[in-house]
């Protein structure tokens, strides 16, 4: 898994969106691509991203996948959330 913050849940819950409609798909239940992890005090929020489509449950090819974030969020993405209080049992 790989994460990348926001400042807010509403922020990663629009990213995340943005995301699952890039790909084009038809309305329906599913309105985001990845689940997110809020803060517990700060109100910043990580989306979880996991490193394949696979685990991301889309049929997609990897190439694809990784378009899907761009190249400074590929830069800003991190592998374990920092330990500034985020619970470490949800992640």
């Amino acid at each position: 898994m790989s994460y990348l913050i926001f400042a807010s849940a509403t922020e990663a819950a629009s990213r995340s969106a943005a995301a699952w409609h890039a790909l084009g798909t038809p309305a329906g239940a599913t309105q985001f691509l990845w689940a997110w992890q809020e803060h517990p005090s700060d109100g910043r929020a990580a989306l979880i991203i996991p490193p394949t489509p696979q685990g991301a449950q889309i049929d997609l090819p990897p190439a694809s996948y990784e378009a899907l974030l761009t190249p400074e969020e590929h830069a800003a993405k991190v592998e374990a959330l920092p330990g500034e209080g985020w619970p470490a049992a949800e992640v």
